[in-house]
């Protein structure tokens, strides 16, 4: 799953997606770019 937050989105804000995420059971990546920050959810369980 990506999420892209909104370029006006506060750090807590963010912190508190990916936390939710990690409670969630998924591995979080962050990725930060000029206007947008993209956080990648990777599952850690594969349904088959």
């Amino acid at each position: 799953m990506i999420v892209a937050m909104q370029e006006t989105a506060s750090e807590e804000q963010i912190q508190q997606v990916v936390e939710h995420l990690i409670r969630m059971g998924f591995s979080v990546h962050r990725t930060t770019g000029e206007r947008q920050i993209l956080i990648r959810a990777i599952s850690k369980c594969w349904l088959v």
